[in-house]
């Protein structure tokens, strides 16, 4: 049985073509992710589908989501999170930000 290679996404950034990008590391996983390989979507809330890599450009791989296989995270009861959770999810966010490889269009944008 072979293991579904699973890549972290934000499914909230999907095109009209239902593209959605991620990072992978290939220097340390060669071959792993390559044109139409099937990967295990899933995002920081829990949400998961599985998506097919369309096109690999340096460390980001570009996946259709298959919106059919979508499967609903648990809901989070407010009453259930901590103080650190709080602070895990706020750091995620600014990661995801900082890191995003749209971000010099993002700056770009901002600044003009």
């Amino acid at each position: 049985m072979t293991e579904t290679l699973s890549l972290r996404v934000d499914f909230n950034r999907a095109d009209d073509n239902d593209i959605v990008w991620a990072y992978c590391d290939r220097a340390s996983n060669p071959g792993a992710v390559v044109e139409g390989a099937a990967l295990r979507l899933y995002d920081y809330e829990g949400n998961e589908c599985l998506g097919y890599v369309i096109r690999v450009d340096e460390d980001v791989a570009y996946v259709r989501a298959e919106w059919s296989t979508w499967r609903d995270a648990e809901p989070i009861r407010s009453e259930e999170l901590t103080g650190d959770d709080l602070a895990v999810a706020l750091a995620r966010a600014v990661a995801w930000h900082v890191y995003s490889p749209r971000r010099q269009e993002t700056n770009a944008i901002v600044a003009s």
